[in-house]
C-alpha cells in the first residue's frame, strides 16, 4: 500500500509539471525550478518560440491538425535541446528553452539546428510547419525580463517572415 501511494505521487507530481499534449515541462515547473536557480550571479538564455499559422491550421485543417502543428514544433525543439536545457509550453502554442549560462554563439547554434530540423519535418508535412523565434540573456534574478525580451525578438521574427 505505501509503495502504491508513493507510485501515485510521482505520478501526481508529473502531472503538476508536465504538459499532457507535448510532454513538456508547463509554466509550473519553471515558475519552480527559477526558484532553484535564483543565484544573482547567473546568467541565462531564454530562447522563444511560437508557433506560425495555427489559427490558420486550426480553420482550415481542424482542431486535430492544429494539435498536431504543436505537437510538431515541440519534437523539433526536443530534438535539439541538450539534457541541461530545460523546455517549457509556456502558452497554447508559446515556447520556452532556458539554457543555463549561454553565450550568444551558444545560443545562435542551438537556433541555427532548430531551423534545419523544422525545415527537414516542413518538407515532409501536409500543413504548414513553421515557428518564429527569439532568444535573449540575462541573468536569473530578471528572469521576467529577459523572457519579455526574448518574447520581443521572437515577435520581430515573426514580423520579418510576414514581409
Amino acid at each position: 500500500m505505501i509503495r502504491r501511494t508513493m507510485e501515485n505521487a510521482v505520478i501526481m507530481e508529473n502531472r503538476a509539471e508536465r504538459d499532457d499534449m507535448t510532454g513538456l515541462y508547463n509554466k509550473n515547473r519553471l515558475i519552480s525550478d527559477v526558484a532553484k536557480n535564483s543565484k544573482a550571479d547567473r546568467f541565462v538564455a531564454v530562447v522563444y518560440w511560437d508557433v506560425n499559422r495555427l489559427k490558420y491550421v486550426n480553420d482550415n485543417y481542424g482542431h486535430y491538425y492544429g494539435d498536431l502543428l504543436i505537437t510538431k514544433v515541440a519534437k523539433s525543439i526536443k530534438s535539439v535541446a541538450k539534457k541541461d536545457m530545460p523546455i517549457y509550453r509556456y502558452g497554447g502554442d508559446e515556447f520556452i528553452m532556458l539554457i543555463p549560462d549561454a553565450t550568444e554563439q551558444e545560443v545562435l547554434i542551438i537556433i541555427d539546428r532548430w531551423k534545419k530540423v523544422i525545415e527537414q519535418m516542413a518538407k515532409d508535412s501536409d500543413i504548414p510547419l513553421s515557428a518564429s523565434v527569439g532568444y535573449s540573456i540575462g541573468k536569473y534574478t530578471s528572469l521576467k525580463k529577459v523572457i519579455e525580451e526574448a518574447d520581443k525578438k521572437m515577435y520581430e521574427n515573426k514580423k520579418q517572415r510576414r514581409n
